[in-house]
């Protein structure tokens, strides 16, 4: 078993004492690149935690959750969209900025995140819409998003509604496992998986420095790089956006009733999702024929029942009912990941309209996140919780 393990990343060595007294000093992976803010890593074996030292001394805490899944019973995951996380950092980092009543939301919620009281996961879309310029600015809000995330993430939303689709298929509860979780390489939709175990030194070392090694690359890579290029996705996303506005328009010039409305919306949401529909119905092992009837006799039902992809169905349905709706880019990321967070996180904190639009879907999908528009919403509830304030 394994006393301690640090890792140098300047000098490129992993020091790694046994309970037995003795020492193993190991290369670090190729896949774990020097980083010109993340110097130095420790990491205490129980309760199970790494600590990076960055290069102006702050350290950031990380669960790892080795050969076991920290438990979540008990400790509310609240879902933070962008701009909140805006107002966490802001309040470390220009609190002048913040109007009094978020400022003192925002410092117990960053106390509760910091006592382990709440859980504040991570996605990848918090990650992807960090400020698009390097500078103090990014640095900050990447900080603070990955100190006070520890570690806990939320899985790809393609991954989430792939798993509930794949057990409605199969006649299984639509719901999928470990939304927030510690398990490495689930963070985006492919990848990058774990590093392989290391050979020749024993197992449970091996585990540990694999999760590290993952952990410290995702960290890294978010405080070190230049923004990468998001053009292309960009682009992606502006065309995926650009097409609802004639949609919605063509239906209200052709005064379409609600059920009309509705078959229309359905049927867009199918197109959308049909690469996906079909990789589920493959891992189901069932014919394209099969998976049509599927679509046709079951999934308006099924949708119902599944957290995220129902939410996701029945918003664009009502925001395409309002042919006034104003639709973006960044529509993408806020229906996806609200959605998702709305349908298994205990507390979802977003933007006012993607929230009210989340309110009205609520009568046709299953339970979920309690939403708030504000950090003080969020706090209220929280207050009125077990959780003492």
């Amino acid at each position: 078993m394994v006393r301690s393990l640090e890792i140098d990343i300047d000098a490129r060595v992993m020091r790694a004492e046994l309970l037995d007294g003795s020492v193993l000093l190991l290369p670090i992976p190729r896949v774990m690149r020097a980083s010109s803010v993340v110097s130095r890593s420790q990491l205490h074996v129980e309760p199970q935690t790494l600590t990076l030292t960055l290069d102006d001394g702050e350290k950031l805490e990380v669960d790892i959750g080795v050969s076991r899944q920290v438990a979540s019973t008990n400790v509310p995951i609240v879902y933070l969209d962008q701009l909140h996380w805006i107002s966490l950092a802001q309040y470390l980092w220009a609190p002048e900025r913040l109007r009094a009543s978020e400022r003192e939301a925002a410092e117990i919620m960053i106390g509760l995140a910091r006592e382990q009281r709440v859980r504040l996961p991570v996605a990848s879309a918090h990650l992807t819409e960090l400020p698009p310029v390097a500078g103090r600015r990014r640095r900050d809000l990447a900080v603070t998003i990955l100190g006070l995330c520890r570690g806990w993430q939320m899985q790809s939303p393609i991954r989430i509604r792939a798993e509930e689709y794949l057990a409605s298929i199969l006649g299984q509860a639509p719901v999928a496992s470990r939304v927030f979780t510690l398990q490495p390489g689930v963070l985006f939709t492919e990848g990058p998986e774990p590093p392989a175990l290391m050979q020749g030194v024993p197992v449970h070392l091996a585990e540990m420095i694999s999760r590290v090694v993952a952990v410290s690359a995702v960290y890294a890579a978010v405080l070190d790089d230049e923004p990468p290029d998001m053009g292309e996705g960009r682009a992606a996303a502006e065309r995926w956006a650009a097409s609802f506005a004639p949609l919605a328009a063509y239906m209200r010039e052709r005064r379409m009733g609600e059920e009309h409305v509705r078959l229309n919306a359905h049927a867009r949401f199918i197109d959308d999702q049909r690469l996906e529909l079909a990789q589920a119905a493959a891992r189901a092992g069932i014919s394209p024929e099969q998976l049509a009837e599927w679509l046709a006799d079951q999934l308006p039902a099924e949708l119902t029942r599944m957290p995220y992809v129902g939410r996701l169905s029945e918003v664009l349905y009502l925001r395409l009912r309002n042919a006034d709706e104003r639709w973006e880019a960044n529509d993408l990321n806020d229906l996806n990941f609200l959605c998702a967070a709305a349908g298994y996180a205990d507390i979802t904190i977003g933007e006012k309209k993607t929230i009210e639009y989340l309110r009205r879907a609520e009568s046709r999908v299953p339970p979920g996140s309690q939403l708030c528009r504000q950090l003080s919403e969020a706090v209220g509830l929280l207050n009125a919780s077990e959780i003492t304030l």
